[in-house]
């Protein structure tokens, strides 16, 4: 049986909406969020604050993994005026995916050097 015209369209428009939709689920599952939780921190460059009495470092903390951490601790570290300074700072939540909570630590003055920042531990909802 010969087929018409019609049919041949449906047949290949068929052919390419299915080989595009299992391409797209390939390339989301091998680059998607990584299992589990993945946080990173990224420390910016300060500025004196407002009233002039302070340095403010923004920190953000993102969450590449696919589960969401709360509780997040988070220590910033930098040498002030010759002393080690460090500072402890609470996130309640960061989402999974990709996202990101903005920080900012306050030091008493413009930091020596580079302001490190690491997390301490977090907890699985």
């Amino acid at each position: 049986m010969r087929r018409n015209p019609l049919e041949w369209i449906v047949l290949i428009s068929s052919l390419a909406a299915v080989i595009a939709l299992v391409g797209y689920l390939l390339v989301a599952g091998l680059t998607g969020p990584s299992p589990g939780v993945r946080l990173t921190t990224r420390v910016e460059d300060g500025a004196p604050d407002s009233a002039g009495t302070g340095w403010l470092v923004p920190v953000t903390v993102v969450n590449d993994g696919n589960e969401a951490a709360i509780g997040v601790v988070l220590e910033a570290s930098g040498v002030v005026d010759g002393e080690d300074i460090s500072r402890e700072l609470t996130v309640d939540l960061v989402p999974p995916g990709g996202s990101s909570v903005e920080l900012v630590v306050r030091f008493d003055s413009r930091p020596d050097g580079d302001v490190e920042a690491q997390i301490l531990g977090f907890e699985r909802p």
